[in-house]
């Protein structure tokens, strides 16, 4: 697994895993034997300060983890780092999940909102997997048009490609897929289970093109009404 933080961590058998989700995630489905503490409630868990602890998201929230994490190490955290890819990135690594575990795919999924927030804070790869679209909105992040109409092996060649070109020492690790259809972006990312480069962490962004250029647009609102507002430091990679 790829983490996020603190230099001194180290795994043992008194390793913490904390789930930061929201609780309408939680409650579907969570990592055994985890706790779940978000906001004021981890930052006042002094019994955590001397522990190595381990932050689970989304997956998507990248950004957000991250921050968290920086700031429980300033609130004098010893040793807390972030997962990199969240949820998915502990069930594909074979971390065992308790509640509703029989289809695992929807951890992969991300929905706009969530993904346009993060995309600015951590380091994404956006792949455009339908056909071209007459007019796109101008988008905050590199997005690359690679349709999945090419074909399987064409497809997964050109993404494993794009991942390399992020930079031969650092691969893209978190990869979003879009399209114009929700069915063609989970065909996608189904096609794309078996590449093995880098080990990259694939979401889904859920409700096509249309709804991540809306999600974009409404985060673009948000920051001119906030003139001036800075996101927090976030841990180095």
């Amino acid at each position: 697994m790829s983490f996020a933080g603190s230099k001194s961590f180290r795994a043992s058998p008194e390793l913490v895993v904390v789930d930061i989700r929201p609780d309408s995630e939680h409650e579907r489905v969570w990592i055994a034997g985890s706790i779940h503490l978000t906001g004021t409630a981890l930052a006042s868990a002094g019994y955590l300060r001397e522990k190595p602890v381990l932050l689970v998201g989304t997956g998507p929230d990248a950004g957000d983890a991250e921050a968290t994490c920086r700031r429980l190490e300033k609130g004098g955290f010893k040793s807390v780092r972030a997962l990199l890819g969240g949820i998915a990135a502990w069930s594909r690594a074979g971390g065992k999940l308790e509640g509703e575990v029989s289809a695992p795919a929807h951890l992969n999924h991300a929905s706009a909102d969530a993904f346009a927030r993060d995309a600015a804070r951590a380091h994404w790869l956006l792949i455009d997997v339908g056909a071209p679209p007459s007019r796109g909105l101008e988008l905050p992040v590199q997005r690359l048009a690679i349709p999945i109409s090419h074909g399987e092996a064409s497809f997964r060649s050109e993404v494993a490609a794009a991942i390399r070109g992020q930079g031969a020492s650092s691969p893209a690790r978190l990869v979003a897929l879009t399209g114009a259809t929700d069915s063609e972006v989970e065909a996608a990312r189904l096609a794309l289970a078996p590449l093995d480069l880098a080990d990259p962490f694939v979401f889904a962004v859920d409700g096509g093109r249309a709804a991540l250029e809306s999600a974009f647009e409404r985060q673009r609102m948000i920051a001119a009404a906030a003139p001036g507002r800075t996101e927090g430091a976030v841990c180095a990679r």
